[in-house]
């Protein structure tokens, strides 16, 4: 750090000199002119860096974590399409095929612990291909889901989509079933708890700004309900433009 100060002084603060000087420290170069405010020249230096450097590195990961941290969501977005080869598809391993990369999870499922259920990807069941994802009810009282099953997607500002999803339950019984979620403010119908053969289900909603998360939740009515039991299942998220 005390090495980048001095030369980023010297060259009066000029990012090409400070890049030709310090050729083998890109990522720490990435990261020093994002803390100088030089988001765009920090980027460009990202995208310089090989792809399995930055995989293999978590650095590469905080480095995203501060872009979308200080408001840089879509430059985030783009740098990271481009680690995982991917095209920019608005829903993202939506048939959960691909392997989620714990680290690098920024706009891929989030999946994290929850108290009163178990979520896994299931390699037995599917609507389509070979993978789902599946959600075992514990049997614990007032179930909730809330920012345990996530996704942020980029979209057009002011547009209109149709967001449609498969699903299925087993031996489902529960006060309040799961429903998908659009940044809080567009809520899918709830699931049949009847569906074991499996259901399509969709539902609109205008983009109210230029990213929205995907959320699966369960929001309890009262304070106290009973528990919730059985298995669901979800599958193949799609994402296009509503008519």
């Amino acid at each position: 750090q005390a090495a980048l100060d001095l030369v980023w002084a010297a060259s009066g603060e000029n990012p090409a000199t400070l890049n030709a000087l310090v050729p083998k420290a890109q990522l720490e170069l990435a990261h020093f002119l994002f803390q100088k405010s030089r988001v765009p020249e920090s980027a460009a230096i990202f995208r310089q860096i090989p792809r399995d450097e930055l995989l293999a590195d978590k650095e590469s990961s905080s480095y995203l974590n501060r872009l979308i941290g200080g408001g840089h969501t879509a430059i985030a977005h783009d740098l990271w399409l481009g680690l995982m080869k991917g095209d920019p598809s608005l829903v993202w391993n939506g048939g959960f095929e691909s392997n989620i990369l714990l680290d690098f999870a920024q706009f891929d499922w989030s999946i994290q612990p929850n108290n009163y259920a178990q979520v896994s990807i299931d390699r037995d069941a599917a609507h389509s291909g070979h993978r789902s994802l599946r959600i075992d009810f514990l049997g614990r009282e007032t179930t909730r889901l809330d920012k345990e099953i996530t996704q942020t997607i980029r979209v057009n500002k002011g547009a209109r989509y149709r967001l449609r999803y498969y699903y299925k339950s087993s031996d489902f019984v529960a006060p309040q079933a799961p429903r998908v979620v659009l940044s809080d403010t567009v809520i899918s119908e709830t699931i049949m708890k009847d569906a074991e053969g499996g259901q399509e289900q969709s539902v609109e909603f205008v983009a109210e700004n230029d990213f929205v998360t995907i959320a699966i939740k369960v929001q309890p009515k009262f304070s106290y309900e009973d528990p919730t039991h059985g298995t669901v299942w979800f599958d193949d998220f799609e994402i296009d433009a509503a008519r």
